[in-house]
């Protein structure tokens, strides 16, 4: 999920606005009770 999420944030033009203000964006996931699964930050890394 990680390595796919990078990729469209570096390639995504509807992202283009985060990428050229250098933001980056952060996904925290969790199950449906609400237990965290992980995190991680897409930037232009």
């Amino acid at each position: 999920m990680e390595t796919s999420m990078n990729e469209k944030y570096k390639t995504d033009p509807q992202l283009a606005i985060y990428r050229d203000n250098n933001i980056a964006i952060a996904y925290d996931y969790k199950d449906k009770a609400g237990d965290f699964l992980c995190y991680f930050i897409c930037d232009k890394k």
